[in-house]
């Protein structure tokens, strides 16, 4: 018995121990970046990548990678990613926040019309809709449709992006 006590009592220790190193050791360093919807007019709607459950978007409410947002018609929503990124949804709009860190912000764009504003030096970003994969170059102003029929149009108002196809790849806009 005083030998299972004593080993009890050795290996209780032991855990006490590794225990508080665990304790002073720095937390865990996380790229994720939380984004808000930060202006909405209108019905604007979001969906938790954990739930799947539609409910009414809120200003400010915080937004992660796999959420969902929509615009209904007439609608207009605006999400901020990081300092230097922006998606502005117009009418019948929905977009997957598919991927959000300090790195790479990825969107898919499934219908409707958006603007993407970069003003450079945050994270890469592409939106992707059913057709074309678009990467904004430095600071841009992209206008994207995706029209009911699965046709994408980008327009490059100010900066420039590659943009890519199955088939093919071109710069639309400037430099």
């Amino acid at each position: 018995r005083y030998v299972v006590a004593v080993i009890t009592g050795l290996v209780g220790a032991g855990l006490l121990a590794a225990q508080s190193a665990d304790e002073n050791a720095a937390p865990p360093v996380s790229n994720q970046i939380v984004a808000h919807l930060s202006a909405m007019q209108g019905n604007v709607s979001t969906q938790r990548g954990d739930t799947g459950d539609w409910v009414a978007g809120a200003i400010n409410a915080p937004l992660v990678t796999g959420d969902k947002v929509a615009a209904g018609a007439g609608a207009r929503a605006e999400i901020q990613m990081d300092y230097a990124n922006t998606l502005r949804l117009g009418d019948n709009a929905q977009a997957n926040l598919v991927e959000l860190d300090n790195n790479q912000i990825t969107i898919q764009l499934g219908s409707g019309l958006a603007d993407y504003i970069t003003r450079g030096g945050g994270a890469a970003a592409e939106i992707d809709t059913p057709n074309v994969a678009i990467r904004p170059r430095g600071a841009s102003v992209l206008r994207i449709l995706v029209s009911s029929d699965g046709e994408t149009q980008v327009i490059a108002r100010e900066g420039s992006a590659d943009i890519s196809t199955p088939k093919s790849e071109e710069r639309r806009g400037g430099k």
